[in-house]
């Protein structure tokens, strides 16, 4: 655990930054009712990304739009899954 918490203190996430991880987290979950499982998704993960720092705008996009395709195929096309649409649909 020592070995754990010395190495997020080196890249730069403390007790604050984790905190500020976690409330992402909650705010994501809140937000796929309101704005759908692919929009929230895809805002989440970028933000995530971003808190995360990683900045290259081309892994942000490729990776969130491979996650978003790979979800998509799976749960609503293989498994026919309703995944939430949101209010704003």
């Amino acid at each position: 655990i020592k070995n754990l918490l010395r190495m997020l203190r080196e890249n730069g996430l403390s007790k604050n930054g984790t905190l500020l991880g976690y409330a992402l987290i909650v705010v994501y979950i809140l937000l796929i009712d309101v704005l759908g499982f692919f929009v929230s998704t895809t805002i989440f993960m970028v933000g995530y990304m971003l808190f995360l720092k990683m900045r290259k705008p081309l892994t942000l996009m490729l990776v969130t739009l491979g996650v978003d395709v790979f979800v998509y195929f799976l749960f609503v096309m293989q498994l026919k899954l309703n995944l939430p649409s949101g209010l704003l649909i």
